[in-house]
């Protein structure tokens, strides 16, 4: 269905693109998941105070920041005229494994109504999973 599309999408978006899509997919999860941690409550308090969850939400935020780091330098290369192919494809694989780890944590983090469409977290983590398939194809995380 989307193979004839494949090709021309890519070279458009090309791999700074993808790299920011992924980078925004997860900030998304991240953003909508955080806050209900602290909604959330097992054995009487918010499970985002639990020091074992702080510590997943501190790795999440950490791998976020490295790949949006990663596509910013490659896109500063590329508007500086020098050569960035290696900082764009290292940025896309980055981004593309952060995007699909920080969605799935966000829905574990949200329970189980982190699988629901009422909370909207599990539609990042397909489109993770879509955007790797339809974009990254064999150039991300197989």
């Amino acid at each position: 269905m989307f193979s004839s599309v494949e090709p021309y999408l890519h070279k458009v978006v090309g791999r700074i693109g993808i790299a920011a899509q992924m980078v925004g997919l997860a900030q998304g999860a991240f953003d909508k998941a955080v806050p209900y941690t602290y909604e959330r409550k097992q054995f009487g308090q918010p499970v985002g105070t639990f020091q074992g969850m702080a510590f997943q939400i501190a790795q999440a935020a950490v791998d976020l920041e490295s790949a949006r780091l990663l596509t910013y330098n490659a896109a500063r290369r590329k508007e500086e005229g020098r050569s960035f192919t290696k900082e764009a494809a290292m940025a896309k694989y980055l981004a593309s494994v952060v995007a699909q780890s920080v969605s799935g944590q966000a829905i574990e983090w949200a329970g189980g109504v982190g699988f629901t469409r009422e909370t909207g977290i599990e539609k990042f983590w397909r489109d993770s999973k879509i955007v790797s398939q339809i974009l990254c194809y064999r150039g991300c995380v197989s």
